[in-house]
């Protein structure tokens, strides 16, 4: 092998577009097989003993919390954090643009999938709240996993060391997955549309994070600015 093959094998950006790539091919096979699961067979065997067990914890107060929690999830919540961050110069290019592209793509992968599997909602008289539409997969569970976590990532990269950050990583984190946890509580969701809506999460963020990093495209729009 010459120094310049081994220079490439061993080129951290190499890595990375692999790693990518893994991440992007394990959430796609996850997706679909769940997807081949819920087309086939309507209700997965996990899917009624994980939501009764959520039943099970319904409390009034705890219904107000998970109300609030689903509602970071919605649209027109995660618009206007997008615009704040789009708006606010130090934080366009390293956070603003990245997140919005995320969120952009997983609202088009979402309304696509659910257009065409068009899987009804669980029984009407378990909702907590008023939801239209389908149910496969989980909008907010896709849009929250995608927008919180690809924050945790980007926090986790260019902020610095301190409480604030601390404490914007453990937001973050607990949004990515508490918000499609309570479209199960709040009785919307079968827990396969939280899962398939979380795996094709994973692969919105991959796709970004590619763009981002690995083309002049994402280097130009998606990189910090001196005045970040």
């Amino acid at each position: 092998m010459s120094n310049k093959e081994y220079n490439l094998n061993k080129d951290p950006n190499n890595k990375k577009i692999t790693g990518y790539i893994i991440m992007i091919i394990l959430g796609l096979c996850i997706f679909g097989w769940l997807l081949f699961n819920v087309t086939r067979f309507g209700i997965l065997p996990f899917d009624d003993p994980v939501r009764e067990s959520f039943y099970e914890m319904r409390h009034p107060g705890l219904n107000t919390l998970t109300e609030l929690i689903t509602y970071t999830g919605e649209w027109p919540f995660v618009t206007a954090m997008c615009l704040l961050l789009l708006i606010y110069p130090k934080t366009r290019y390293a956070y603003g643009i990245p997140v919005s592209a995320v969120a952009i793509l997983t609202q088009i992968v979402e309304k696509i999938i659910k257009h065409i599997v068009q899987r009804e909602r669980p029984d009407v008289s378990l909702h907590l709240i008023e939801q239209g539409g389908f149910s496969f997969p989980s909008g907010h569970s896709i849009t929250s996993m995608a927008v919180y976590m690809l924050l945790f990532i980007l926090i986790l990269s260019y902020m610095k060391k301190g409480g604030t950050k601390n404490a914007l990583l453990i937001a973050t984190l607990i949004l990515a997955f508490f918000v499609g946890m309570t479209r199960i509580y709040l009785g919307v969701h079968f827990p396969s549309d939280v899962l398939a809506g979380w795996s094709l999460a994973w692969v919105c963020i991959c796709i970004v994070l590619l763009v981002k990093e690995h083309t002049k495209l994402g280097q130009k729009y998606m990189t910090p600015r001196e005045t970040e």
